[in-house]
């Protein structure tokens, strides 16, 4: 039941959350320009290093987004712009982590390979182009 006192997703996210803001939580934890470089990471080196799933990449992403009042695809990206500081990375995991506590952003675990989405494709199209 949601309310037992149990261990939900919205919690192991803002644990996670919370992991890459102790591992990149000061300027000399956070780097440019490279995943992992002795004892700095760059954002998505933090992330992959919390969680190998990176689960939390959609949430933060969005929150880059919301943060900077911009579109950027990418996380990389963003965290080697000339223009990103490690205040502009704080705020952006802060507002990460204030949209996955409210419910704002729901994660998602990263699914398999989706047979189901190729088996549509093929009907409709590889019919087409398989002579």
């Amino acid at each position: 039941m949601p309310f037992d006192g149990g261990r939900n997703d919205r919690t192991e996210y803002l644990e996670k959350l919370d992991a890459i803001i102790d591992l990149i939580g000061t300027p000399e934890k956070w780097g440019q320009g490279h995943m992992h470089r002795g004892a700095k990471y760059c954002l998505r080196g933090a992330i992959r290093e919390v969680d190998k799933s990176e689960v939390l990449s959609p949430a933060i992403l969005n929150a880059i987004n919301e943060v900077m009042d911009c579109h950027y695809r990418r996380i990389e990206t963003f965290n080697d712009h000339d223009r990103t500081d490690h205040d502009a990375i704080l705020a952006v995991l802060m507002k990460a982590r204030e949209n996955v506590a409210v419910g704002r952003f729901v994660v998602t675990r990263k699914r398999g390979f989706d047979f189901i989405r190729l088996s549509h494709w093929w009907n409709r199209w590889g019919t087409k182009f398989a002579g």
